[in-house]
């Protein structure tokens, strides 16, 4: 970052400016390290700066204020992403491409199950309104008075594949001990339901 002039007189500013990109060659020439360096200035001296690129033998140098280094970092995040995609075989490529694929028709599907459900919910609440009323009003009571807490979020503690499959292979024993099928059926089931429209297969 360059230096914000002393005064109000910015007449040496740009060749300041000039001196300062030229001098970012001791970072450009290391290993590892890009040939374009960003040298940020203060807004006010935007008007006095002359060029906002300097080409020199070793690196480029682009002159920017503190506003456009945000977007400037997250543009160059974006460029980085594109050239590690560059160094994947098609293989690694397929394979990162078919978990993605997989994770959205999963969520989808999930999606399409809650809806269902809800609209199933929806329906059995409609129907309480038939029970007599000592009974509506008892069952809201009970209502009223239960609490449930699922588990809070929390950043520091990481959500373990391992304790998802162990917590879900119990809860499986447990619902095949209280005769509930959720076999492999359950999945066979599932995917007969068409997940998109006949005119809709994005």
């Amino acid at each position: 970052m360059a230096k914000s002039p002393e005064s109000d007189d910015l007449s040496n500013f740009p060749l300041y400016i000039k001196t300062q990109a030229e001098n970012q060659k001791k970072y450009a020439i290391q290993e590892n390290v890009k040939k374009e360096v960003f040298l940020v200035v203060p807004s006010n001296t935007v008007e006095v700066v002359e060029d906002f690129r300097y080409n020199f033998s070793d690196h480029t140098a682009f002159i920017v204020t503190p506003d456009a280094v945000e977007p400037i970092i997250l543009s160059l995040k974006k460029i980085e992403e594109y050239e590690f995609a560059e160094t994947l075989t098609p293989d690694e490529r397929d394979n990162i491409c078919r978990v993605l694929g997989k994770l959205l028709h999963s969520t989808k599907r999930r999606m399409q199950v809650d809806a269902y459900f809800w609209e199933e919910f929806l329906s059995t609440f409609s129907g309480l309104n038939a029970l007599p009323r000592e009974f509506l009003e008892k069952v809201i009571q009970f209502e009223r008075s239960t609490k449930m807490n699922p588990p809070q979020e929390k950043r520091v503690k990481e959500i373990s594949e391992k304790d998802l499959r162990q917590e879900a292979k119990l809860l499986e024993q447990d619902a095949k001990g209280r005769g509930i099928n959720i076999g492999d059926s359950r999945l066979a089931i599932i995917e007969t339901v068409p997940l998109h429209k006949k005119e809709d297969k994005d």
